[in-house]
């Protein structure tokens, strides 16, 4: 047609380089994000080791404090078992443990007094699901109740000599003043021991209390030993995750 003008089609949408902007946009948030996932995961992972050292150099120092007691606690039994030997004798040997530092040790309850700071701080924010070992958490979640056990024996020897050794002193007249001598304590005065008064050591030795007395307390110290043994191993196993983790 003469004159007639000519329309042409409008160009289409460039559908190829809107898909590849679209992409680069996505890929970009995504790497944004993936970004951001891997620095929190370095700065958990940096953390993590952190915590790792910590809770080494802690549960390491908890062993060393509960071998100590425990060292202490072996003093202890032997000391009941020539309490008890004496009991069935009805004499008292003076030249293998002094009387007073027997009388002195029945008066003195053990404690562990264990670090728990970064363990209790780990705990308490919530942040043990930061270890990534799952042996480890879990051995680190049975820890408290583990210790408690020592705890509690440890309380109840602590029971006993406050409820019913130094009662039974008190009411039987059993000088302690050298007991306490024995430990390094000043006294003002003379300080008095029962091994002066031959009938009074007697007495004790054959008083039927006295022998039930030494019995519990040293069943008491056999099944402390036992708590703390099994402490010992629970700190070695998860000193061996620790190191895992940190290997």
């Amino acid at each position: 047609m003469t004159g007639a003008s000519i329309k042409t089609k409008p160009a289409g949408w460039p559908v190829g380089r809107l898909f590849f902007e679209a992409l680069v946009i996505v890929s970009s948030i995504l790497l944004a994000f993936g970004i951001d996932a891997w620095w929190e995961e370095r700065k958990d992972r940096v953390e993590e080791q952190e915590i790792l050292h910590g809770l080494y150099d802690e549960f390491a120092q908890n062993r060393e404090r509960l071998e100590r007691d425990m060292l202490i606690d072996a003093t202890n039994t032997q000391i009941l078992v020539a309490i008890l030997e004496a009991i069935d004798s009805g004499v008292w040997n003076e030249q293998e443990i002094p009387i007073d530092v027997a009388i002195g040790d029945m008066l003195s309850p053990s404690t562990s007094d264990l670090g728990n700071g970064v363990f209790d701080a780990l705990v308490n924010a919530g942040r043990i699901e930061l270890l990534s070992n799952k042996e480890l958490r879990n051995k680190l979640a049975a820890w408290n109740g583990i210790f408690d056990e020592v705890r509690d024996d440890q309380a109840n020897n602590s029971k006993m000599v406050l409820e019913q050794i130094v009662p039974y002193f008190m009411r039987n007249g059993v000088p302690v003043s050298a007991a306490f001598v024995s430990f390094s304590f000043a006294w003002p005065i003379k300080s008095r021991s029962i091994k002066d008064d031959a009938d009074s050591l007697e007495r004790l030795l054959t008083d039927p209390e006295f022998r039930v007395i030494a019995e519990l307390r040293y069943g008491y110290k056999i099944h402390l030993k036992g708590e703390i043994e099994r402490a010992l191993d629970a700190i070695d196993q998860i000193l061996i995750e620790i190191e895992n983790s940190l290997n």
